[in-house]
């Protein structure tokens, strides 16, 4: 009799997770997601995680709501597509703002680009949600290693500086400095989620719903916590900010590199919120960043772009270039970064006509 009834309740408890998934897969044929990195990626042992290949889902959240495709190898779906025999690459490395956190596909800066450029020119976007720099110097590597490129341009926001130090749980594989000398992760980087929490995000429409509706309810009971003001001391000195030494290190590392496969490294400064509006307003650690990476790129001989005095002239005159609550490029924000790069000396030679 115990037996009958526990089949029972299990038979039952089966139909009604069919019926749910059944149910919210008619009323919502696309999957809808509200957070990228346990959503888009999986874990990765050698760069803590990488893009799932082939997903296509719809990345929803207050200020947005748009579909986001994986190609084939996990990397965010290009559009157009770049030449299949190209007579030069240029390679972007980058985070979520490199990746296209809240824009859809063809909306990136790297589509705009890829769409301006003269001849057989391919602009690959090796960008990757929370990514540090030392995980895109992994990425480098892997480029590099597997074919020709003549041009290497890394992304630099504010964040990357913490995110050196910052293990995330063992899930980002760090590296250190030892005598002056840059070496890499000691293992291999902790999974992202556990293989029942992949399976279920990888397979149910129904986990991910509700998923997403729990998710929403504790960030709401967050919501009435403190929030940490921002730093208002006075500037400060760069050499003091957090993961300085491992950061230029990575920078110098990924310029011989490229030097090494015969490729030109280039490094571009994503402005801060703070940047594109009220500099004044932000903190002395966020204002020393560019001053750092214009040290370093001086000593390196490194090429740096700084896109921040243009977003700020085009913020004054009322575009909004940044999501309020999330603080990634807009459409427009893309559009302008493109606009900036394509007169750059990245792509002197290879601009398009109508600037």
């Amino acid at each position: 009799m115990m037996f009958r009834r526990v089949a029972f309740v299990l038979a039952a408890l089966i139909a009604a997770i069919v019926l749910l998934e059944a149910a919210v897969r008619i009323a919502i044929p696309l999957a809808e997601v509200p957070d990228a990195l346990y959503s888009f990626y999986r874990s990765d042992p050698e760069l803590g995680w990488t893009g799932k290949p082939g997903v296509r889902l719809r990345f929803r959240r207050a200020e947005f709501d748009t579909v986001v495709e994986h190609d084939p190898a996990g990397w965010r779906r290009p559009d157009p597509a770049p030449p299949a025999d190209p007579t030069r690459r240029v390679l972007f490395l980058g985070d979520s703002f490199t990746w296209g956190w809240g824009v859809s596909q063809g909306e990136l800066f790297t589509d705009a680009l890829q769409r301006g450029v003269r001849g057989r020119v391919a602009v690959i976007n090796r960008g990757a949600a929370a990514y540090g720099t030392g995980q895109e110097y992994l990425v480098m590597q892997r480029e590099l290693a597997a074919q020709h490129y003549d041009d290497v341009v890394l992304m630099f926001f504010a964040n990357d500086l913490p995110e050196n130090e910052d293990g995330h749980r063992g899930q980002r594989p760090l590296f250190h400095l030892t005598d002056h000398r840059l070496e890499g992760p000691a293992g291999p980087a902790a999974p992202l989620m556990g293989p029942v929490s992949q399976f279920l995000k990888d397979h149910s429409h129904a986990y991910l719903y509700l998923y997403d509706k729990v998710r929403t309810l504790l960030k709401r009971a967050r919501s009435s916590e403190p929030v940490v003001p921002d730093d208002d001391r006075p500037d400060i000195d760069f050499r003091t900010l957090p993961a300085y030494d491992v950061t230029v290190g990575l920078l110098a590392a990924m310029n011989e590199l490229a030097r090494q496969h015969g490729a030109r490294f280039f490094v571009v400064y994503v402005p801060s919120p703070a940047d594109v509006t009220d500099r004044a307003a932000h903190s002395a650690s966020i204002r020393a960043i560019p001053a750092m990476l214009e040290d370093v790129c001086r000593r390196e001989h490194i090429p740096l772009i700084n896109l921040a005095p243009a977003f700020n002239v085009r913020a004054q005159q009322g575009t909004p270039l940044l999501y309020p609550i999330d603080q990634r490029w807009t459409p427009a924000g893309h559009r302008l970064a493109a606009e900036v790069l394509m007169a750059s000396s990245i792509f002197e030679d290879h601009g398009s006509t109508a600037r």
